[in-house]
């Protein structure tokens, strides 16, 4: 029941800020170093921009992913376009949210399109996962 929550509230974020996908990575409970696949949401079109995200692992403290959960703050990344095709910037990420839910493990949200830093979704991100540990899903609010 959980998974399908998290993928849910996934849904609900990317939907209402112009994500094309959204990836809850966990804390693996026996190697608390690794970060694992816990749920994903992407939109139809975008598939592609996640690959074989399940069988991605990140080791904590390397990489955007593995320093977030280290080092507790969210990274925003908007990629430079100026040089390329209309072609090439289509079918690429313009935009990556990583944010640290310290329960839980990495939120990543990507997009095809420019989105700029938004605290406020940071935020609203990183307490409705936590949320999900203290309530059971007909308690959560989507709005």
């Amino acid at each position: 029941m959980e998974g399908s929550m998290i993928k849910e509230l996934l849904k609900c974020l990317c939907s209402r800020h112009g994500w094309s996908y959204g990836i809850l990575w966990k804390y693996d409970k026996n190697m608390p170093m690794l970060l694992l696949l816990d749920e994903a949401y992407h939109v139809e079109r975008d598939a592609s921009m996640i690959g074989d995200i399940d069988l991605q692992v990140h080791i904590v403290g390397e990489g955007v992913i593995g320093r977030a959960a280290v080092e507790g703050k969210h990274c925003w990344m908007i990629s430079d376009t100026s040089s390329e095709t209309r072609q090439d910037h289509e079918r690429k990420l313009e935009t990556v949210a990583v944010i640290p839910v310290e329960s839980r493990g990495v939120l990543q949200f990507g997009s095809s399109k420019e989105i700029l830093e938004d605290t406020a979704f940071v935020d609203e991100a990183r307490k409705l996962i936590q949320e999900t540990d203290n309530y059971g899903s007909e308690d959560l609010m989507f709005a």
